[in-house]
């Protein structure tokens, strides 16, 4: 399938570059964002976790239980999420940096910066970090409200996975769509024609940021070197002997 295959390419690019030591400095920004932000969440959680009491309250406490049980899943989840989005907010300063650098690298392609156009990018993609931060969250509620009904067991799983897949990899997409002055609605449509493009990136997310301790180091600067390469294979922009290529 032509998606897996520039997703496989595109990996074997961005280690290739990592291997020559390029681009490393790019995992610093993620230690310090893990070291602030994990210890925030580490202590919501577990105050949230503290309502498990109510499974001791006589005689409708089995069922408080289970309103608990299902409403810290929620919110565990959603608080992951809005954590990660969190993460790509305070990173896509740097994300959109090395997006710009590997596309150079890759290409020989230069692109015109200064602090107006890096005002304009973070201020874009925090508001599209927001967009699809609703935007997920409404549809992982309304599936929410389902699954409290009629219960869908491990299908729940795969929803939710590929809900979060799918907005994770369109944020990784517009480092390069904004500097390739496609507009917000551009994005969009071009997030929307190429679902099963934006799920195999954010699922890359996904997993690489599920590794304990260095996931959150790993998954921010590979997926964004990995979508980079993927957008530009769609563009038909990278020369064949791309490895060979220098700054």
């Amino acid at each position: 399938m032509r998606v897996i295959h520039y997703h496989i390419s595109a990996l074997k690019l961005t280690f290739e570059a990592l291997a020559k030591g390029r681009f490393l400095l790019f995992f610093l920004p993620g230690v310090i964002v893990s070291i602030l932000f994990g210890g925030i969440y580490m202590i919501l959680h577990s105050v949230v976790s503290l309502f498990g009491v109510v499974e001791h309250v006589p005689f409708i406490g089995s069922f408080l239980f289970g309103a608990v049980t299902h409403t810290v899943s929620l919110f565990d989840f959603l608080l992951s999420q809005f954590y990660i989005f969190f993460i790509l907010t305070l990173l896509s300063p740097f994300n959109t940096v090395l997006s710009g650098r590997f596309d150079a690298y890759l290409t020989g392609n230069r692109f015109s910066g200064g602090f107006s156009r890096f005002a304009s990018e973070f201020f874009r993609m925090v508001f599209l970090v927001v967009l699809a931060l609703i935007l997920e969250f409404g549809l992982l509620l309304i599936w929410y409200g389902l699954n409290w009904v009629f219960d869908f067991g491990l299908l729940n799983t795969l929803v939710k996975f590929t809900l979060s897949s799918f907005f994770f990899g369109f944020a990784f997409y517009d480092y390069s769509l904004e500097r390739h002055d496609i507009g917000v609605l551009g994005s969009l449509g071009y997030a929307f024609s190429k679902p099963f493009t934006m799920f195999v990136s954010g699922a890359l997310f996904n997993l690489l940021f599920a590794i304990p301790l260095i996931g959150v180091l790993l998954a921010p600067v590979i997926v964004t070197m990995v979508s980079t390469a993927v957008f530009l294979k769609h563009r038909n922009m990278l020369p064949v002997q791309t490895h060979s290529m220098k700054l």
